[in-house]
């Protein structure tokens, strides 16, 4: 009796075992290390996200990272490093069982970027100054530009200067106070090897109030009846323009970053059939698709239907839409352009919203 009592007792302890080994197989981990596709080398601080719990991490010295205690199934890691190409993997995590995460990030090209933040000025006889900015859009370092082909009639300061990366550096145009009637010219703004140029319009016999683009690229034509609805309540857009051009419609805007700091990833995405579905028409009821658009924010073209830009605080960022073959009839257009920020916020809305926009 007693040696079935001991074996009763054997049995039940290997049972208990047993079932809290079970317990904790049921949960696995993802391991993996980041490195740089071109060197092999490990890459520090980069950002890793998992797809769908939330969590992240960022990689140790050695270019690792681990997430553990996660539940059988697949999940999404996403890796971003600066200077690098962002990238996605998708991981099983097999119960009692560590799923590998290796990701190679590739560097991005180290090419200098020139730009400039408004390409048409309109100087008055009472806007006779106004100020451009030059940016630095690249990766790889300060810009050195010089601003060539300048008219005996007009002043600009400072000719030439050093702009960092990210940054913009603001340069005054002034009428010389002698000057008077009609002058018109194209500075050209140089830099390694790379030039952008800026036309100014000089006529001291308009008051300004025409209607025409101002110094600052905004006209005063009326949008007042327009409805304009921001993806979040520190992200400032407003109409800079809405004007016929032949068959085409000319939509400028703005969005200025009226946060804390700076937005790194500010994504737009304006292609029809991505999960932040744009959508553009007109009053009379015909929509527009992608393909009869040329698009620019920031100076850039979208890459596969959707910008990634970063948006530096309080510093306004401009884009325009050229929609073409607009119906010669229509009287205002709705745009509605998806928005989000990657990894950094969750916005209020998933859409910058212009409706019923006036066009002149």
């Amino acid at each position: 009796m007693r040696k079935l009592h001991s074996l009763i007792v054997l049995l039940t302890i290997i049972l208990l075992n047993s079932c809290a080994k079970d317990e904790i197989n049921m949960f696995g981990n993802i391991y993996g290390v980041v490195i740089n596709s071109n060197t092999s080398e490990p890459i520090q601080g980069a950002r890793v996200t998992l797809t769908p719990t939330g969590k992240s991490t960022v990689t140790g010295n050695d270019g690792s990272y681990e997430f553990v205690d996660l539940e059988a199934g697949s999940y999404k890691v996403t890796v971003q490093a600066d200077g690098y190409t962002s990238t996605l993997k998708n991981v099983t995590v097999v119960a009692g069982e560590r799923g590998i995460g290796d990701v190679s990030l590739s560097p991005k090209p180290q090419n200098s970027k020139l730009g400039v933040n408004n390409d048409l000025v309109l100087l008055t006889k009472s806007i006779k100054t106004t100020t451009i900015k030059i940016q630095n859009l690249g990766n790889s370092g300060d810009i050195d530009w010089t601003i060539t082909n300048i008219p005996s009639w007009l002043t600009v300061s400072p000719v030439q200067g050093s702009t960092g990366v990210g940054k913009e550096t603001a340069v005054a145009l002034s009428l010389n106070n002698s000057f008077s009637g009609k002058g018109d010219c194209v500075l050209l703004i140089n830099a390694a090897g790379e030039s952008v140029s800026i036309t100014v319009s000089a006529d001291t016999n308009s008051d300004g109030e025409t209607g025409g683009d101002g110094g600052d690229g905004e006209t005063n034509d009326d949008y007042s009846s327009a409805t304009v609805t921001s993806c979040d309540p520190d992200i400032e857009v407003g109409i800079t323009s809405c004007r016929r051009s032949g068959n085409a419609v000319i939509f400028k805007y703005y969005v200025t970053n009226k946060k804390d700091e700076d937005i790194n990833n500010f994504r737009m995405d304006i292609k029809f059939g991505y999960s932040k579905t744009s959508i553009i028409s007109d009053n009379e009821g015909n929509r527009y698709n992608y393909q009869n658009m040329t698009i620019v924010f920031a100076n850039q073209n979208p890459s596969v239907g959707e910008f990634d830009v970063q948006l530096l605080k309080d510093i306004k960022t401009n884009g325009e839409i050229a929609i073409k073959n607009v119906s010669e009839t229509a009287k205002n257009i709705t745009i509605k352009i998806g928005a989000y920020s990657y990894n950094q916020y969750n916005f209020l809305n998933e859409s910058i919203d212009f409706r019923n926009v006036p066009i002149y």
